[in-house]
């Protein structure tokens, strides 16, 4: 991976002081062609004891990152130059001098220009190891090289750090699903409860509906009217009744309190939300106040 990385920075430009890389392809080093050389014996260094302790650094894919693979997880890191702002440069006549690459036909002068400084940062895991030491930078006479063996020191704690994120992942995610869970019980619950109700109002409907039927054969009976060519009538009405009527029918599936829901039932009331019932607050809040 160094020797890409030394390959890609051969024809690469510099802007704002550092080489434009393709971070995609290559190792997470932001420098200078000036420094490139430090840079890049800098990471070789760094890579080679990450592999003697057992770690590999490859190429992130999610991120434009280079991440070090720890047993608990990947952790991005990265090599930066700094730089710094300096006053543009002027020719004999006082005129700035435009970049190579500028157009000659814009006016525009930049009012300062980033040059590289050879004063490197490596740092790891931004805003993934909360509580550990993840930063080290050239400090004046310990230079980054004299600090990667408390780079090293600090893999344990990024472990650590990183089994503790997970379990607390675990966790949250744990109690998430059981709570989805209850959810969803008592969801079925209540639907195997609405089921019940429904069919037992409806059961009563028909019972109400067959009482009717048989009054309506009662007048008949009773009217002076009555012919006896609708004798086979009223006895066709009464059978409806009867049939109608679920205490004609078998009790023991009138009172069979074992439903089976729908496959498609869910559990989520914003997608399976139940009908209205007799039993619902708002149904027997308008029955107390006396509404129809």
């Amino acid at each position: 991976m160094v020797a890409e990385l030394k390959a890609a920075a051969v024809d690469a430009d510099e802007d704002k002081g550092v080489l434009v890389l393709n971070y995609k392809k290559v190792l997470r080093v932001r420098t200078s062609s000036t420094h490139l050389r430090r840079a890049l014996i800098l990471m070789n260094t760094l890579i080679k004891h990450f592999e003697a302790l057992g770690l590999s650094v490859r190429i992130g894919s999610a991120y434009i990152e280079t991440e070090l693979v720890l047993k608990e997880g990947a952790v991005r890191f990265r090599l930066d130059e700094r730089t710094k702002r300096t006053e543009p440069s002027h020719d004999r006549s006082g005129r700035t001098k435009r970049s190579r690459i500028e157009s000659e036909y814009l006016p525009w002068q930049p009012r300062y220009t980033m040059v590289p400084t050879g004063e490197f940062t490596l740092s790891f895991g931004q805003y993934q190891l909360s509580g550990c030491r993840c930063l080290w930078k050239d400090k004046p006479g310990q230079p980054l090289e004299s600090q990667l063996h408390q780079v090293l020191g600090a893999v344990p704690s990024w472990e650590a750090a990183l089994k503790a994120q997970r379990q607390e992942r675990e966790r949250w995610e744990r109690l998430a699903r059981e709570a989805e869970e209850r959810q969803i019980a008592a969801a079925h619950a209540a639907e195997i409860l609405r089921l019940q109700r429904a069919r037992l109002v409806n059961q009563l409907t028909a019972w109400e509906r067959a009482k009717r039927l048989r009054r309506f054969v009662e007048a008949l009976k009773l009217s002076e009217s009555r012919m006896p060519e609708i004798e086979a009538w009223v006895s066709w009405v009464t059978e409806q009744a009867a049939e109608l009527d679920p205490l004609c029918h078998d009790l023991h599936a009138l009172s069979n309190f074992h439903l089976q829901l729908e496959s498609q039932f869910t559990g989520h009331r914003h997608l399976d939300e139940p009908t209205e019932n007799w039993w619902d607050e708002s149904t027997i809040a308008s029955a107390s106040a006396g509404n129809p």
